[in-house]
């Protein structure tokens, strides 16, 4: 059986956006002991990190499980894509508040840029991978709004 060529660029696309994100948060909480950061700011940071890094191993094995329902189930295909472009989304607009907060903080404070520099990076890193994620998913997910209309 041939694999669907516009589900085969998603799930690329999917899976390479699920490990910039692990790539990222890692980079993230590597790097964040050498900054002087407030604690509250400090346990920001590690937390949107582990849900980066939890949204990697969920959406990893959601493109396991999309790959053996193709052969078996695959009326449930756009479903399963779109869960996983929500899934893919929801940490993304974490790590927006978070620059968002730490933009913020700057006023406050600018010797937290370092800290701000390294975020807004690694989102930046994170949203260009993503982009490519939404682009295949809607051909897809058009085959799911056409059965619901």
């Amino acid at each position: 059986m041939n694999p669907n060529p516009q589900l085969l660029t998603f799930s690329q696309a999917a899976r390479e956006c699920a490990m910039q994100m692990m790539l990222n948060a890692t980079y993230i909480q590597r790097e964040l002991p050498t900054l002087e950061l407030p604690e509250p700011i400090n346990t920001k940071i590690k937390a949107v990190c582990d849900s980066l890094i939890g949204t990697k191993h969920d959406v990893m094995t959601e493109l396991f499980e999309l790959a053996d329902e193709t052969l078996t189930d695959a009326s449930q295909v756009p479903r399963k894509v779109q869960r996983i472009v929500q899934w893919l989304s929801e940490p993304i607009g974490e790590i927006h508040q978070l620059v968002t907060d730490l933009q913020a903080s700057l006023q406050a404070n600018s010797q937290w840029f370092a800290a701000f520099l390294l975020v807004t990076e690694s989102a930046t890193n994170i949203v260009n991978a993503f982009n490519p994620v939404n682009l295949a998913a809607n051909p897809i997910l058009d085959l799911l709004v056409s059965k619901i209309a």
